[in-house]
């Protein structure tokens, strides 16, 4: 018995070793930009730093916003990084390097600075407490990485793509039909490559997911489903696109917010990158720049009605283009066509000049919030659709556009160039 005894009690005594060891650190992944790599690695492990004591030392955080404090944080971070390990950098279009970072932070070595500055110190202990703190600050730092991610991929996006432009023979009336090859180039490869890589770093794996599950907790799965085959046709004078989809990658994040995000930037910022052109003839240039989008729910009683503005004000005057969207996935994966909601494309008329509309975009890209995900047992909140592997010097997109250009001025013409609009 006595044995048995002692067993039972090498045993929580061990248990408590590991708790209380567990209690030492917590490891998050954080990530910055700087004018160096140097400076880019300080930033984000002074995030780190001030993200741990934001959540396990002090709510007050009147000693962070001290930037001296915050200075003498960073010069103390041996102490107060266990370590840290390069999880991706790249090498921004305005010269500065955007750094990703998986970094261990040692709670003791902050609770002992918070002491001696005359800081509350709020948490020294307790493992279940801790791991609750723990997700909560996951979560945090998960938006806020995927909202770095994203502004580091809009800088590489948008010079990221390069133009060929093929047009046809003018009407009599001045239309002219403009192909337009889109081509990706170093800096789209780069921001393909930071998606993937950070996505990888900080999506939820399968013992983290059953955990949640059990929990009843929310997990906010995306899956990535590139088109496969392309159907186009013509219905009155437009180009239409029946495009079916695979299912090739998917990640699952703690924050619905993350989802909102990333919807922001495949709906707009990079439509925005695609169609950021200049075409220049001898006499003109005429320039699309996209400003927003925003989508209507389709009615259920009456296809093709709209019922509700789900994502922005309308503004008839000023479209240019617009794409049908499903918003069931089963729908998307099948290639069967069925809509749930239009997203139109704005652009500023006062530079269209000859530029009259976006007939089409081959391989559209776009973010949609599953509506099945229970009837069909997906674990999926949303997906995106269309997001192209990049191969750089190949086209990954192709525009298709109309342009009026009076009979005058085109007899003035000798050739058409394109470019990136910069304005």
């Amino acid at each position: 018995m006595k044995t048995k005894a002692f067993l039972i009690a090498l045993f929580i005594l061990n248990m408590l070793q590991v708790s209380a060891q567990s209690c030492d650190e917590v490891t998050l992944v954080v990530s910055a930009d700087g004018a160096t790599k140097e400076e880019a690695t300080k930033v984000a492990l002074r995030s780190a730093i001030e993200q741990a004591y934001g959540t396990f030392i002090s709510s007050n955080t009147a000693i962070l916003n001290d930037e001296l404090v915050k200075d003498e944080i960073v010069t103390l971070s041996f102490g107060n990084i266990k370590s840290f390990k390069e999880l991706s950098s790249e090498t921004l279009p305005d010269g500065k390097f955007f750094t990703t970072l998986q970094a261990t932070v040692s709670i003791p070595s902050l609770v002992s600075y918070a002491k001696s500055k005359g800081a509350e110190v709020e948490f020294e202990g307790a493992t279940f407490a801790m791991n609750l703190k723990i997700e909560e600050m996951n979560k945090q730092s998960e938006e806020k990485i995927v909202a770095n991610m994203l502004k580091a991929m809009e800088k590489l996006y948008m010079t990221g793509f390069d133009y060929k432009i093929n047009v046809s023979t003018p009407k009599a009336n001045g239309e002219i039909t403009a192909d337009i090859d889109v081509v990706a180039n170093t800096n789209a490869m780069k921001a393909s490559e930071l998606f993937y890589n950070t996505l990888e770093n900080i999506t939820l794996n399968k013992s983290k997911i059953k955990e949640y599950k059990e929990l009843g907790k929310d997990i906010y799965g995306v899956g990535i489903c590139p088109i496969v085959s392309t159907r186009a046709y013509s219905y009155n004078n437009r180009v239409l696109r029946s495009n079916k989809y695979k299912r090739t990658e998917a990640f699952c994040f703690r924050s619905a917010n993350t989802l909102k995000l990333l919807s922001e930037f495949f709906n707009l910022t990079y439509p925005k990158a695609i169609i950021n052109i200049k075409i220049n003839t001898d006499n003109e240039s005429s320039r699309i720049q996209l400003i927003s989008s925003f989508g209507h729910v389709s009615s259920s009683s009456g296809f093709g009605q709209k019922n509700k503005d789900r994502y922005g004000e309308e503004i008839d005057e000023k479209r240019i283009f617009y794409q049908s969207i499903p918003a069931f996935e089963s729908f998307l994966l099948n290639g069967d066509g069925v809509t749930n909601y239009t997203r139109y494309y704005v652009a500023k008329d006062r530079i269209l000049n000859y530029i009259k509309s976006v007939d089409d975009i081959e391989n559209f890209c776009y973010f949609s919030y599953c509506e099945d995900v229970a009837a069909y047992n997906i674990e999926d909140k949303a997906f995106i659709a269309g997001y192209p592997k990049h191969k750089q010097g190949s086209p990954i997109h192709h525009i298709q556009l109309t342009m009026n250009i009076p009979v005058d001025d085109i007899m003035k013409i000798s050739k058409f160039t394109i470019s990136r609009s910069h304005e």
